[in-house]
C-alpha cells in the first residue's frame, strides 16, 4: 500500500497498474495501453491512455486524455477533468527530487513521449465516462467543468463574449 506518497511516472508506457494507494498524487506519463487504478482512495490521477479503468476506488481526481471511453467499476467519487500537463512545468519539483542523486529523469518532452506513444490530440473522450455499476441514486462520478468552461461561464454575467 501506498500512503500519501507523490508517484511520478515521466515517460511514455505500455501499461500501468496503480494498486492501493491512498491520498496520493499519482502522475504518468502517456501510456499506449491501459491505466488501471484499483482500491484507491483520496488521491489525485494525472495521466494520458488509450484505456482508463477504476475500480473499488472512492474519491479520486482524475486530469485525463483518453483515446477511448474511460470506464468505473464500483467506484465513487470520481471526478474527471480535461488533462493539462507539461514537464516543463514541473521542473522545480524535479530539481528538488534530483538533488538527492536517487532519481534521474529523462529529459524528453511530453510532447515527444505523446508521439512515440501513437497519441493524436485530436481524439479525446476524457469526458465520455462509462459507468459498469451506476447507482440511480447517486451518481458514481462527476464530470467536471474545464477551464475554458469556467471562463465562458464567467464572462457571461459581464455581458463579454
Amino acid at each position: 500500500m501506498f500512503q500519501e506518497c507523490c508517484i511520478l511516472l515521466l515517460d511514455h508506457t505500455a501499461t500501468v497498474n496503480a494498486d492501493d494507494c491512498e491520498n496520493c498524487l499519482i502522475v504518468l506519463g502517456p501510456c499506449k495501453g491501459s491505466v488501471f487504478i484499483r482500491d484507491c482512495k483520496n488521491s489525485t490521477v494525472f495521466t494520458v491512455c488509450q484505456q482508463f479503468r477504476s475500480r473499488d476506488c472512492v474519491n479520486i481526481d482524475v486530469f485525463l486524455f483518453c483515446t477511448t471511453r474511460p470506464s468505473i467499476e464500483s467506484s465513487k467519487q470520481m471526478r474527471f477533468r480535461s488533462l493539462a500537463l507539461s514537464y516543463e512545468k514541473l521542473e522545480g519539483f524535479k530539481s528538488l527530487l534530483s538533488y538527492s542523486n536517487r532519481f534521474h529523469f529523462n529529459n524528453a518532452t511530453f510532447t515527444e513521449h505523446m508521439l512515440k506513444a501513437s497519441f493524436s490530440p485530436f481524439n479525446n473522450n476524457w469526458n465520455k465516462v462509462y459507468d459498469f455499476t451506476p447507482d440511480e441514486s447517486l451518481p458514481n462520478f462527476e464530470i467536471c467543468s474545464t477551464v475554458s468552461d469556467l471562463l465562458r461561464s464567467a464572462q457571461e454575467p459581464l455581458g463579454v463574449q
